[in-house]
């Protein structure tokens, strides 16, 4: 039994220091991935316009002047305005707080729900993992967005109902990439010494388990953010989600599609936005899974 206690007591060092060393190489793969930091930069940007817009906004986002509406995008007003005499530019700003808030928030709370159940799924197996897959695989069989729209449909419009309706929607994406990266460790030696020491189930998720699953996790966040945003747009788009008068980035794109023939500029520059959010993300996605891979060493 000594020697069982000494073997785990040696083993969990060992596990910890060789995932921060991968850990620091696939860091330092990741900076040398020019499309990977171009995305990441991208996204930091338009976040910080976001965090910054009761500063640089040159006016409220509510503020009307009907004796300015549909003004073309000048020097005065960068976007233009829209049927109220509200500036664009400014509606932009504050909309990416918004937008970005529920990609971030629902990606989040998503991941918070599925590592629970992917776990319990893939730590106890047998009974317990077959009854939550086959669960999971009625969420899976209703496509994505129509799910979405069901479940914001029913709980009705609004920012904190958003959140929820997009994060369900995106629990068995985390639930299954953790239940899949568990079930691949749960034979390895460090978890077999964490149990001769007499770890819990908890201890050992938390501790040995989860830190060696974060890859993979991380990687699902990141293409969920962008797909968050997109579908949170596209709720905003149809009547659900976020409504107007806020000035999130699909509201403002639903707001406009009246005026397409004529202001094609209200439509424009929402979508741009939207666009190069998308993008940032999964540019740097892309690079992040291609860093993290261990097929991909140098």
């Amino acid at each position: 039994m000594a020697d069982k206690n000494a073997a785990a007591t040696v083993a969990a060092p060992v596990k910890t220091s060789k995932t921060q060393s991968e850990l620091g190489a696939a860091m330092a793969r990741l900076r040398k991935n020019k499309s990977a930091m171009i995305g990441l930069g991208l996204f930091l940007f338009l976040a910080l316009l976001a965090i910054l817009a009761p500063y640089i906004s040159p006016y409220g986002y509510a503020t009307m002047n009907p004796a300015e509406k549909f003004q073309l995008p000048s020097v005065r007003h960068w976007f233009g305005t829209d049927e109220y005499g509200r500036d664009v530019f400014s509606r932009i700003l504050y909309g990416g707080r918004y937008s970005l808030s529920v990609g971030l928030l629902a990606t989040a709370f998503a991941m918070c729900v599925g590592v629970i159940i992917g776990a319990t799924a893939g730590y106890y197996g047998g009974q317990i993992d077959n009854i939550i897959m086959r669960f999971l695989d009625i969420f899976q069989a209703i496509p994505m967005m129509l799910l979405t729209i069901v479940i914001s449909a029913a709980l009705g419009s609004g920012f904190d109902k958003t959140i929820f309706a997009l994060a369900i929607s995106h629990v068995p994406d985390f639930a299954r990439t953790l239940r899949a990266s568990i079930m691949s460790m749960r034979d390895m030696e460090y978890i077999e010494a964490a149990e001769a020491i007499g770890c819990g189930t908890f201890r050992q998720i938390v501790k040995y388990i989860l830190p060696n699953s974060f890859a993979p996790l991380l990687v699902t966040a990141t293409m969920n953010v962008a797909n968050t945003v997109l579908l949170t747009a596209s709720l905003s788009y149809i009547g659900l989600g976020i409504q107007p008068p806020t000035p999130e980035w699909g509201a403002m794109l639903s707001a406009a599609k009246g005026f397409i023939r004529n202001y094609p500029y209200l439509l424009i520059f929402p979508g741009l936005f939207i666009a190069t959010t998308v993008l940032g993300l999964n540019m740097f996605g892309d690079g992040l899974r291609d860093a993290l891979d261990p097929r991909l060493k140098d």
